[in-house]
């Protein structure tokens, strides 16, 4: 994805989602400010004035913090010597709501306050501020005279930065790490101010040697690297075909080649302007089977990213249960007729020449009912009654991941949609709160799950990454990515890095739609301006958001939420094919 890809947009409603682009967030037109939008300060640097006072040193050093990315030359000059060579420029730390105190003679301290928005570490992992921190953090720079010039002597180690800072002057990269099973790749994002092409190829290389984060320590490989691979011995050499020194990797064996390329070609896309690529070991190109020669571009490994998108084929349910495509249109079969009196369904063509398989419930609270099968072959029920939330199928496998109470199953199907298997799937609770929706992403290596109490309630929005490996299945570390106060109904993946949810902000308690990475960044909302509350919402790349609300449905289009019918359109739990 090309810089431009990342840009800032304005979203006016009724934008097509597609790839990275917006999501249509609200019946009124609103601009979103996203991360990673690359605009660098117009000052090239900043010197301390002579003769300024403590409050004007640091309010100047902070400006320079986002000065000079990836060397921060001008904000150590506000810095004495010993000061220089204890700072880390590589950790930051982003507050919002910034404001910057008054000196205190008594102490020689100038202390800054915010609101605690987030950290990078050094190797640019963004981490949202943890459950219970403190709504204002404080900062303190003590400074002396040096020279007869006010100068920092003690700070936080790092970087402080305000949250428009961090959206202005940092880009959101990627790296790429294959699945467990060597076939598809898995997105880490990172963040870091770098522009300039070498230093971000360098960059990047650096943290793809150095693997991925701990959340997907077990649900990749990191062994795609030559395993006699020196790190400090990997060059970069940015041309119009760029060379990319592994040692050792003309050892590895052909598939071993083909996935060095795939990470490789995805990670410094944007380095790389998406030129074509060159591994060379000891100076020598190293062949790539895939592509028939040592030349590779990202396109060629495409095919890595993920299952291949499903068709974006809208069905939703009318009130009697059966199931009736975006047209209204009863689907063929026991499906178009109100024979299961379904309260939510989930869809899946895994093979293109096979059935369409079904996973429904029947039911509400405690009652529900699970039910799996085929458009073909009809429905049947499994397993016991509990209170189980809608369905999720993961694309591209025979898979339903659904949640009932505390509890977290995945159900194996045969190719006819019969369930071969039944797995709880064991995950860190953060709380005992129960399941009230989940979402596997698109490329399968991740899940999106809704934490809180009894229905309709609502609750926290957290994202965990699956663990597949030894014909087991968890799911690692869930992180909590929705801010105080914020309630979550239901939840989509915009794609596998990009959610949208629909619940109540904070504070208003109004209803909302959210639109979020998985992180946590970008988060941005948006009013509902319909009569009901929305319970129920999906998404998909290439076509509007659909919600339901108050048992009508409405598409989300310019200018706002629409009904398809062109009045109020009777139906519930709208969802595109999985």
């Amino acid at each position: 994805m090309n810089r431009g890809h990342r840009a800032a947009a304005v979203l006016a409603g009724g934008l097509i989602l597609a790839g990275c682009t917006g999501v249509p967030t609200s019946s009124a037109p609103q601009s979103v400010q996203p991360v990673n939008v690359a605009v660098q300060p117009t000052e090239d640097a900043v010197r301390p004035t002579k003769g300024a006072f403590p409050n004007d040193i640091v309010t100047e050093f902070l400006r320079a913090n986002t000065m000079e990315p990836g060397k921060h030359t001008s904000a150590r000059t506000f810095l004495t010597n010993a000061a220089r060579s204890r700072w880390r420029d590589d950790q930051v730390t982003i507050i919002s709501d910034q404001i910057v105190g008054t000196y205190d003679k008594a102490t020689g301290k100038v202390t800054v306050t915010g609101r605690p928005f987030g950290t990078l570490d050094k190797d640019g992992i963004f981490r949202l501020p943890p459950p219970g921190t403190s709504s204002r953090a404080s900062f303190e720079f003590r400074l002396v005279r040096d020279r007869g010039q006010y100068r920092i002597t003690e700070l936080t180690p790092g970087l402080l930065i305000t949250a428009d800072e961090f959206t202005e002057s940092y880009n959101r990269e990627r790296l790429f790490f294959f699945d467990n099973a060597n076939q598809y790749l898995v997105q880490d994002p990172r963040y870091t101010d770098i522009v300039d092409r070498t230093a971000l190829a360098s960059w990047l290389l650096d943290r793809l040697a150095g693997g991925p984060r701990e959340e997907l320590q077990d649900s990749v490989t990191a062994d795609t690297l030559p395993a006699q691979t020196d790190p400090t011995r990997m060059t970069v050499e940015i041309d119009a075909t760029t060379r990319v020194e592994i040692p050792g990797s003309r050892q590895l064996d052909a598939g071993g080649r083909e996935r060095l390329a795939a990470q490789l070609s995805q990670t410094l896309d944007d380095a790389t302007s998406g030129n074509g690529i060159t591994i060379t070991d000891g100076g020598h190109a190293v062949s790539i089977p895939a592509v028939g020669g040592t030349v590779f571009h990202r396109a060629d490994f495409d095919f890595a990213l993920g299952p291949p998108a499903p068709a974006p084929d809208l069905f939703y349910l009318l009130s009697d249960g059966s199931v009736v495509n975006s047209a209204g249109k009863a689907l063929e079969g026991t499906l178009g007729r109100p024979t299961y009196g379904l309260t939510s369904v989930a869809l899946s063509r895994p093979s293109p020449t096979g059935p369409l398989l079904v996973a429904g419930v029947r039911g509400l609270g405690d009652q529900a009912q699970l039910l799996t099968g085929s458009q073909s072959g009809g429905l049947r029920p499994i397993d016991a009654r509990r209170p189980w939330t809608r369905p999720a199928f993961a694309s591209g496998r025979r898979e339903v991941w659904v949640g009932a109470g505390p509890t977290i199953y995945r159900i194996t199907l045969s190719p006819t949609g019969i369930p071969t298997r039944i797995d709880k799937v064991p995950f860190a609770q953060p709380s005992t709160a129960r399941v009230r929706a989940l979402r596997v992403s698109p490329d399968g290596s991740r899940i999106a799950v809704v934490l809180g109490g009894r229905a309709p309630a609502g609750g926290q929005l957290f994202v965990g990454a699956i663990v597949r490996g030894n014909d087991q299945v968890r799911i690692d570390t869930l992180s909590l990515i929705s801010p105080p106060g914020v309630t979550i109904v239901d939840v989509a993946w915009l794609n596998p890095l990009r959610l949208f949810a629909v619940g109540s902000d904070a504070g208003t308690l109004d209803p909302s739609t959210f639109d979020t990475y998985l992180d946590g960044t970008q988060w941005t909302s948006a009013d509902v301006r319909l009569s009901s509350r929305p319970d129920s919402v999906t998404v998909t790349t290439g076509a509007h958001a659909w919600v339901s609300a108050g048992g009508f449905v409405w598409e989300q289009s310019t200018g706002g939420w629409l009904s398809p019918s062109g009045g109020q359109t009777p139906g519930t739990a709208p969802i595109y094919l999985q």
